[in-house]
């Protein structure tokens, strides 16, 4: 079986067309179905429901930081179970997922076909998440999966294993390029969903019927994330003035980590929303809703980024009106 799994990996090589390696390249994301064949997908998606059936997953636990860098909280998403395969009590019980852990054919093909995505080797620079949703409402706001350091995450591998998903049954995946259009991706069996970890944005809408994801997150080598270009804000009067290059500015900001910071203030009213929705009254929703708007206060509190802030909101209404427009 181990072989069989590294074999379906190896062929993400072939789906990596150059049409989906220039959309990763340019939107931040790559879809691809029927990724692992139905029957690699079916041996995942039995051994992922076994886990959940012998309590192998834990109710999802969310940190959160405290405002002005105090710590970080801890609260419980309801209705998402999960684990990770780092685990070595589940790799004794689990061997089709601990395969797919151990082999690295899927960073052989991603390096392959992107030549400047940089990976780190070895199962310490990969990390496969299962997780089940229940179906009760369990979603996710709006966040980035590498939000800074010390994490070092470069792509997001997402396999969905939801055979029969309808239209209605929700657990959507939503990704929002910076400035750019939400695109929203139906959670459909052997649907392998690949991104950038820290320059896309996104969401999971509340699920309707029970969900099972496959996470694989793959670290960057040392020194090609989070580095000098991480969250330190390296723009000139001229980028902010009337003669300035602005969209050259903003073309920029897509393409680094700093939107991470940014993102609060350009997409404040769509954080918040989120966050309630996900939370629905559960503890923590109060104190998550205050670290939210902290971090946006702190941004307003600083007079040249509150003025970035303002003109990338307008930016991003221009360009949704254009969208519409077209």
């Amino acid at each position: 079986m181990s072989t069989s799994a590294a074999a379906q990996v190896r062929s993400v090589r072939s789906q990596l067309t150059e049409e989906r390696c220039r959309a990763l390249a340019d939107k931040g994301y790559a879809i691809i179905d029927n990724c692992m064949g139905e029957a690699c997908a079916d041996a995942l998606l039995t051994e992922m429901q076994e886990a959940f059936d012998q309590g192998l997953m834990k109710p999802n636990k969310t940190h959160f930081s405290k405002p002005g860098g105090g710590g970080v909280m801890v609260f419980q998403k309801p209705g998402i179970f999960e684990t990770d395969m780092h685990d070595t009590a589940l790799q004794g019980q689990l061997p089709v997922l601990t395969s797919l852990f151990e082999q690295t054919a899927l960073v052989d093909a991603l390096e392959s076909r992107l030549p400047d995505v940089k990976l780190r080797r070895g199962t310490q620079g990969c990390t496969v998440k299962l997780q089940h949703n229940t179906g009760s409402g369990g979603c996710f706001p709006w966040h980035y999966d590498n939000p800074g350091r010390p994490n070092k995450r470069r792509l997001t591998c997402l396999l969905y294993l939801n055979r029969g998903w309808q239209p209605g049954d929700g657990g959507e995946l939503t990704l929002l390029p910076f400035l750019g259009l939400a695109q929203e991706v139906a959670p459909l069996f052997d649907r392998l969903v690949v991104f950038r970890s820290d320059l896309v944005l996104h969401r999971v809408r509340p699920a309707r019927a029970p969900r099972y994801a496959l996470t694989v997150w793959l670290d960057g080598a040392d020194g090609c994330v989070n580095g000098d270009r991480d969250v330190a804000l390296h723009f000139s009067k001229a980028d902010l003035g009337p003669g300035g290059d602005w969209l050259g500015l903003c073309d920029r900001l897509k393409a680094s980590p700093v939107q991470r910071v940014l993102s609060r203030g350009v997409y404040q009213e769509e954080y918040q929303a989120s966050l309630a929705e996900c939370m629905g009254g559960a503890e923590g929703e109060g104190e998550m809703l205050a670290a939210h708007m902290a971090q946006v206060r702190a941004m307003d509190a600083s007079a040249p980024l509150r003025h970035l802030v303002q003109r990338l909101r307008a930016t991003r209404e221009l360009l949704a009106l254009q969208n519409l427009a077209t």
